[in-house]
């Protein structure tokens, strides 16, 4: 799903293309993720093997813009969809854990 053109240069995903990615794992009850690839000293937004973006050289860049795709898309029907399976999957995992739905409202 990562474009890069003939030089190899990374080409960041297009929102659209973002919709589609956010629609997908909200289906699944799952997120975005920021790794660190050793082997290519970097970090990326993936889902386990599937790598959406990379290039960033830290943690903060890599987070700046997952929050900045959240950010454009926040009024999309996608993002909605994925925001609330999120929020399903944390307050599934604290209910596992033993708290009381109090303790995350």
């Amino acid at each position: 799903m990562i474009k890069t053109n003939c030089k190899g240069d990374v080409i960041m995903l297009s929102l659209s293309e973002w919709k589609d990615v956010l629609r997908n794992l909200s289906e699944e009850g799952e997120e975005v993720e920021i790794v660190w690839l050793e082997s290519t000293d970097e970090y990326v937004l993936c889902h386990e093997s599937e790598l959406y973006e990379d290039g960033f050289k830290t943690e903060a860049e890599a987070n700046a813009r997952l929050e900045d795709i959240y950010k454009q898309l926040e009024e999309s029907e996608e993002f909605k969809a994925y925001d609330n399976a999120n929020y399903n999957r944390y307050e599934e995992m604290m209910k596992e854990a033993g708290h009381k739905e109090i303790d995350f409202l």
